[in-house]
């Protein structure tokens, strides 16, 4: 069943190519399902973008539903298990929805393996990540574009906030998508309103009141925060404060709005200022975890803080107000039978058994329970009374399927509240069981949550790439951390569904985590078709997906209960959510009515512009999206780098991209050059792997110009470390110190160092115009050595002479075609040498030959 608003947008996408922004939780995924079953029934070929798997499946699912679309128009999943002939044979079928990986797409279209001319539409799901016009699906839609000016493209996205991080970024993305219309359709549309206030369903929000402890413990961590802010605040007087609250430093967002600041003065920042940053997502992450895990495991996750954190930097832990957070947690679990109230910050004894006799005799176990179990097992008794026996069966008979769904966030969660429902002792005995867990394997818990610890949290995309760069940040992991607190190791999600619902009669316990798709709980809905539903914590996609649902399902009412901490960061975090998205979409609004749009004629009008930025090899920033080409050259190009915008700037500035896979190098300019691209975090970690000093050594033995591309982040410092730690990085494991190794091991290496990627272009351009445009080596020989005077095949050897005194790059090739071994160049006199090497390399080189030396250790070992 399709409502009313969603058959409305469906009309306006399917009337002329735009983008369409989408409520979280309003159906997106509907809208653009319909979408691509009304274009199948044409039977022209479809392409898509950005479509992960579970949304592929649930495609099929809906294929499968209808009648009027033929088998072979199903959509169809193509990646690297296909072949280039088996992706020609689908795509000359010219039916089908295909969901193409984007590199095979760009290979295939820079190819001309698809039949870019019969492609009729592109449908682009996550359309927000399309700001960035670096990204590989904006060069795809461009060379459709180009090769096809008649394929259609409809964009869909439900983030709206993305759009309004930054300076009219829904213009770009228009721009990127080579769209002109904009689509919005927030909540409080009248339309979206008007359908989804007939429902019958009721919404019952249950304000759960925080034990003392926890409000203390929370004010704590309030306090720790605020601290931090203020620190930063007077170390940074140059960045803009207003945005430097608390209430900011709840969300994520408030780590792209600091970075973003800091990111053009990053040489300057100091390292106490770095340490600030990490302590606020630090005490963020525990904040949160406050009011999400039980009383055990938030004291396990503060105790694996403490083994991974620096405490001499780590300010807030040395402080007063750590010290309240510590005391404040450990209180929840025990109390010392002491009559010192002071001992209660002292450290705990291990314990060396599970068992409850090895407790210790001075330790008294408190074990307070999360308030929200017993509003929880208060929900269950009341749901199951009003629907016990014959009241049961009568609801069964009109269509319901289960009594009740409980909607968490995550697994650990859901885990922990199998065992707390079943009776009215498994909160104790869940509680007691965890403790006797800490107790006995302290060390072991301690050292798997450091290792969980390492690994960022990855809520989003473009928080990624904004941190890519900056690798001293480490970030505390915590959504993995937690299913380790619940024992969550063996089963799947798949499987503990099966196994919760078969252990719980007529209770189903889901999780739908922020990162899956917000359809999945309307899918669960429709399957199970439940009379009560409980969120275990309030979800803004949540609640839209249940007004749906109730809208779909009107016949069957609806009772929801939604529990969330009364005066608590949860509800705040929940209605700030609220709030952001509205003011976003009030935004976009507001710049829709003032919007420059840009035409298909704009986009080919470019001929001129193109011909005086490249006429010497130069592309200005900012002149990226052009059609008219001229071709200036040929390079080959590894398929993995078309995830940068590098080779964008070369298609750009005329030249065509031959996409290989390519094991030596990541661009092949001509046969005497090539480049091995390494970004700056990329740089690091391959110098400390020892990966780069491979790479070079491939290139050096396969060209006679090696070139090592290092690329700096846009909109940071060209600089490779701060002023502040070059003092401290002067040592041999140091950055600067590898780098220096390197060119020393290697003296033909060339380093080409590039701010931008429209730098990194014009060098491109200027390098490649000393070669002649057709210049390229034979494919197959990219992974052999090349046929001139460095061609050999006894790598070690020559590495060997090489090392030699009097033998250098000029000279090594003539000993090669003189002498066929090392020991015959050893047994050679010093006039033979003199004929190959010339009087004074021969010299240097007879005498290292033939020179004794002393035994050092001669007497020791008789």
């Amino acid at each position: 069943m399709v409502l009313e608003y969603e058959r409305l947008a469906l009309r306006e996408v399917e009337e002329q190519d735009g983008l369409c922004i989408v409520g979280r939780g309003l159906g997106v995924q509907r809208i653009v399902s319909k979408l691509v079953k009304n274009l199948c029934r044409q039977q022209k070929l479809i392409l898509g973008l950005r479509f992960s798997k579970e949304w592929l499946r649930s495609l099929e699912q809906w294929f499968l539903v209808s009648q009027k679309i033929a088998p072979h128009c199903y959509p169809r999943e193509i990646d690297a298990s296909y072949s280039r002939t088996e992706r020609q044979s689908v795509y000359h079928l010219q039916q089908g929805f295909l969901i193409v990986s984007s590199t095979i797409l760009v290979h295939d279209l820079l190819l001309h393996v698809i039949p870019a001319d019969k492609v009729s539409c592109v449908v682009v799901n996550e359309a927000e990540f399309l700001v960035d016009e670096s990204r590989i699906e904006c060069f795809i839609i461009r060379l459709l574009k180009e090769q096809n000016k008649n394929c259609s493209v409809k964009a869909f996205s439900e983030r709206a906030e993305y759009f309004t991080r930054g300076f009219h970024l829904v213009e770009k993305a228009m721009r990127n998508l080579r769209v002109t219309k904009l689509y919005l359709w927030p909540r409080f549309r009248v339309e979206v309103d008007h359908c989804l206030q007939r429902s019958s369903g009721q919404l019952v929000e249950l304000e759960v009141r925080q034990t003392p402890k926890m409000a203390s413990l929370s004010k704590a961590i309030l306090e720790a925060m605020g601290a931090c802010l203020v620190e930063l605040k007077r170390r940074n007087k140059s960045i803009d404060v207003s945005e430097l609250d608390i209430e900011s430093a709840l969300f994520k967002s408030f780590d792209f709005v600091i970075l973003k600041q800091l990111e053009p003065m990053w040489h300057n920042v100091s390292s106490h200022t770095k340490q600030l940053i990490r302590d606020l997502r630090t005490l963020r992450n525990i904040l949160t975890f406050a009011t999400k895990l039980n009383c055990v495991s938030f004291f396990n996750f503060l105790m694996a803080i403490t083994q991974s954190e620096d405490t001499s930097k780590s300010n807030w832990l040395m402080s007063k107000t750590g010290e309240k957070i510590f005391t404040y947690a450990k209180s929840r679990i025990y109390q010392r039978k002491s009559k010192e109230t002071t001992d209660l910050g002292r450290k705990e004894k291990r314990a060396k058994s599970a068992s409850t006799s090895n407790i210790p005799l001075d330790m008294k176990v408190i074990l307070e329970p999360s308030p929200k179990w017993s509003v929880l097992h208060s929900l269950l008794q009341e749901i199951r009374a009003k629907t016990d026996g014959a009241q049961w069966d009568e609801m069964l008979s009109i269509g319901y399927g289960c009594r009740v769904i409980i909607f968490v966030k995550d697994v650990s969660t859901m885990v922990e509240l199998s065992e707390i429902v079943k009776n009215d002792k498994a909160p104790e005995e869940y509680l007691r069981k965890e403790f006797q867990k800490l107790l006995k394997s302290r060390d072991e818990a301690v050292a798997r949550a450091k290792r969980l610890l390492a690994k960022e949290i990855a809520d989003s995309e473009n928080f990624d790439e904004i941190e890519a760069g900056l690798d001293d940040l480490q970030v505390t992991s915590t959504n993995e951390f937690t299913s380790y607190c619940s024992n969550e190791d063996t089963l799947g999600e798949q499987d503990l569904f099966h196994n919760l619902s078969l252990e719980i009669p007529d209770i189903e316990i889901v999780t739908v985590e922020g990162r899956i798709e917000t359809w999945k709980a309307l899918e669960i809905l429709e399957s199970l078709k439940p009379r009560f539903v409980i969120m275990y914590e309030p979800q803004n996609s949540l609640i839209r997906q249940l007004e749906v649902y109730q809208n779909e399902m009107n016949e069957l009412p609806l009772e929801v209960f939604c529990l969330v901490y009364e005066n608590s960061v949860e509800k705040d975090k929940f209605e700030k959510a609220l709030q952001y998205e509205a003011h976003s979409f009030e935004r976009l609004i507001r710049e829709k009515e003032n919007m420059v749009v840009y035409v298909e004629e704009e986009y080919s009008n470019t001929e001129k512009i193109e011909e005086d930025t490249t006429r010497f090899g130069i592309i200005e920033e900012g002149t990226s999206n052009r059609t008219s080409r001229k071709i200036r050259g040929r390079i080959y190009v590894d398929m993995r780098e078309f995830r940068s915008k590098l080779p964008q700037l070369l298609y750009d500035n005329g030249v065509e991209l031959i996409p290989v896979t390519l094991s030596i190098g990541d661009y092949v300019l001509s046969k005497s050059i090539f480049v091995e691209r390494k970004s700056l975090s990329d740089l690091t970690s391959s110098l400390q792997s020892g990966r780069l000093f491979s790479q070079v050594q491939q290139l050096c033995r396969h060209c006679r110009f090696p070139c090592l591309l290092i690329e700096f982040p846009p909109g940071k410092s060209f600089l490779l470390s701060s002023f502040s730690e070059l003092v401290k990085e002067l040592n041999p494991i140091s950055l600067l110190s590898r780098l220096v190794l390197l060119t020393i091991h290697f003296p033909t290496l060339r380093l080409i160092w590039c701010h931008t990627e429209y730098f990194c272009g014009s060098v491109f351009a200027a390098l490649k115009s000393s070669e002649p445009i057709d210049e390229l080596p034979d494919i197959d020989s990219l992974s052999q050595p090349e046929t001139d005077s460095r061609e050999y095949d006894n790598y070690s050897a020559v590495d060997l002479l090489l090392q030699l005194p009097g033998v250098h790059e000029r000279n090594v090739q003539s000993i090669l075609n003189r002498f066929n071994s090392i020991q015959e160049l050893c047994n050679a006199d010093e006039a033979e040498l003199e004929k190959t090497l010339g009087s004074n390399h021969a010299k240097i080189l007879y005498e290292f030959l033939h020179s004794t030396t002393p035994n050092l250790y001669e007497g020791q070992f008789k």
